[in-house]
C-alpha cells in the first residue's frame, strides 16, 4: 500500500522512506516545516511471524516449546501414584 500516495491525494505532503539513511533528513525537514508531512516507513509485518514465533524462545536462550515433545505446562503423570 502506498500510504504516502494516499496522503498526497488528500492534499498532505507524503514521503515514503525506502532506505534507513533517509529517515533522519526527512524527520529534520518535517520538524522544520510549517506544513503537515506524512512519513511512510514500511516495515516487515509481524503477521509473517505470528503465530507461532519460533525465533522468540531462541532469542531468549530457551528451547522452543513448539519443538519439544511435550507442550508447555504438560507434565507426565504416573497413573500408579
Amino acid at each position: 500500500m502506498d500510504a504516502s500516495g494516499i496522503a498526497e491525494t488528500c492534499g498532505i505532503c507524503g514521503v515514503r522512506i525506502t532506505d534507513p539513511d533517509q529517515l533522519r533528513p526527512v524527520i529534520t525537514e518535517t520538524l522544520a516545516s510549517n506544513e503537515p508531512i506524512f512519513i511512510d516507513v514500511p516495515t516487515k509485518s509481524e503477521l509473517e511471524e505470528v503465530p507461532p514465533v519460533y525465533a522468540w524462545p531462541e532469542a531468549l536462550g530457551r528451547e522452543s516449546s513448539f519443538a519439544s515433545a511435550e507442550p508447555v505446562g504438560h507434565h507426565s503423570v504416573d497413573p500408579g501414584h
